[in-house]
């Protein structure tokens, strides 16, 4: 029993220590929040959702030390709840992240495809202000700068398909990992509070029924002595 208790401190020393670490990676990473500009919470949100695994596994971890600790030890059952707590209030904070996320897909679609547009369009036009300053141009100069602009633009549609593929995928595996530790957080956070609060119970049951057991001893024992 004495090794299974130093095993359950490690694991809820080496847990807590961890959950530290990414409280501290997760303040640097959203400090100071910058909610209003679209590809900031873009970018973010998608870093957090790579981070999201560390947390995930500094909560088990501690979960575990809890469970595998004394019973009977009121504080930890205690810190267990408190760390459940923290589990799905992590949940809901990524469920805001999704939201957020979800909001600012199509503003930052919008952007980099605008972008796209501008550049290749000011090329466009500055090709086109070039040669319109030149009054000697042939029928054959006229038909290559056609080809030439012809193809800027055709560069231009590639790239914002290319740019529109690679947001899909990007979109996909954040709103996947979002989900999946959404999920994860919230499931954890309600089994050990839920676990807790039971053992709790069950302590505070046993320690009545220890109280009227004594006081039962202790009436037993006076009605021997008043019988003597």
């Amino acid at each position: 029993m004495e090794r299974k208790n130093i095993i359950a401190k490690i694991l809820i020393v080496f847990g807590l220590a961890t959950l530290l670490t990414s409280a501290i990676d997760y303040a640097t990473l959203l400090l100071p929040l910058h909610l209003s500009n679209s590809s900031w919470v873009y970018g973010i949100v998608q870093k957090a959702s790579e981070l999201a695994i560390i947390p995930a596994l500094g909560v088990i971890i501690t979960l575990c030390g809890f469970y595998l600790n004394d019973k009977n030890n009121k504080l930890m059952l205690n810190m267990e709840r408190l760390i459940s707590v923290f589990c799905f209030s992590i949940g809901i904070g990524f469920l805001i992240m999704l939201l957020l996320y979800a909001l600012n897909i199509k503003a930052v679609e919008n952007h980099m495809v605008n972008n796209i547009t501008k550049s290749a369009s000011g090329i466009k036009q500055k090709i086109t202000t070039i040669y319109d300053s030149k009054k000697d141009l042939t029928a054959q100069d006229k038909a290559k700068i056609d080809e030439y602009l012809k193809n800027v633009e055709e560069k231009g549609n590639l790239q914002i398909k290319s740019t529109k593929n690679t947001l899909l995928k990007q979109n996909v595996k954040t709103v996947f990992n979002l989900v999946l530790f959404i999920l994860v957080y919230l499931f954890t956070g309600i089994l050990g509070f839920s676990y807790s609060g039971k053992e709790l119970k069950r302590l505070r049951i046993s320690k009545k029924n220890s109280k009227k057991s004594r006081v039962g001893e202790v009436s037993d024992k006076r009605n021997v002595k008043t019988k003597c």
